[in-house]
């Protein structure tokens, strides 16, 4: 079975806090991981650099076989199959749950509001 997200040495610091330290995971294909931890354990911080939405200090994530660019963000993440769903409540109540989660590819994709539904 090959690994599917691979993490070496993850690394992110702000200043006076120190959010991840030396991380190293392996997700298989298929697998379900649940992240636990108190407040301010590095959860969203490493959901926001997987995700492209922030930037590592330092280590490699891999997809596959292929490494991560250092440039990585949130289209080269999309790109690539990886997309999160945050639970802030910046929901449009008019629309469906699906809608919702594709709202950014819908406001990105869409010239004038037209959503092509194919």
């Amino acid at each position: 079975m090959n690994s599917t997200l691979v993490v070496h040495n993850l690394d992110k610091q702000y200043p006076g806090v120190h959010a991840l330290k030396s991380l190293d995971l392996e997700i298989f294909e298929g697998e379900v991981h649940a992240l636990l931890g108190e407040n301010g354990a590095g959860k969203s911080t490493f959901m926001k650099i997987i995700g492209g939405e922030i930037h590592k200090d330092q280590g490699e994530i891999f997809l596959g076989e292929n490494k991560v660019p250092d440039h990585y963000n949130t289209s080269i993440a999309r790109s690539l199959g990886i997309a999160m769903v945050y639970q802030e409540l910046s929901l449009v109540p008019a629309m469906t749950v699906a809608e919702n989660i594709y709202l950014r590819q819908f406001a990105i994709g869409s010239p004038f509001g037209i959503t092509k539904w194919k």
